[in-house]
């Protein structure tokens, strides 16, 4: 499975039956993706297959950053999203299973400052490569 795939929704980590509490605190997306291919229980589907919109996808992508970068999610998106775009107010993340995945609670402001700078392209947010799979079609 890849960083795209977990990205996009189609590493085949598709909602199972099987219900899964991932209690997300500071460094246990780990944990959560342990869960997450546990439930899965014979279910298999090919990455890049299938599309299934799952908040799974996204808890197994923060563990790769976090183990590829040995940082937490939450340092991670203020150093590489918040502060670039000039976030006033310190994010948080709600904790639950979907945290990074509709956990994050911002102010409104805040929230039109990330809009911008993604729409504008800012490149202090992403680069081209980044911003061209993100709103070209495929």
């Amino acid at each position: 499975v890849t960083l795209e795939q977990l990205l996009s929704f189609t590493s085949g980590l598709a909602s199972s039956a099987n219900p899964i509490a991932c209690d997300y605190e500071e460094g246990a997306f780990d944990e959560c993706a342990g869960a997450i291919y546990d439930a899965l229980d014979g279910e298999n589907i090919a990455p890049g297959e299938e599309f299934h919109y799952s908040w799974r996808h996204l808890a197994v992508a923060a563990a790769m950053a976090e183990a590829a970068t040995g940082r937490s999610f939450n340092s991670m998106f203020l150093d590489l999203v918040a502060r670039p775009v000039g976030m006033q107010d310190d994010p948080t993340f709600s904790r639950g299973p979907t945290s990074p995945a509709g956990g994050l609670l911002i102010s409104p402001s805040d929230y039109a400052r990330f809009l911008t700078a993604l729409m504008r392209g800012d490149s202090s947010l992403m680069g081209g490569v980044v911003r061209q799979g993100m709103f070209d079609d495929a």
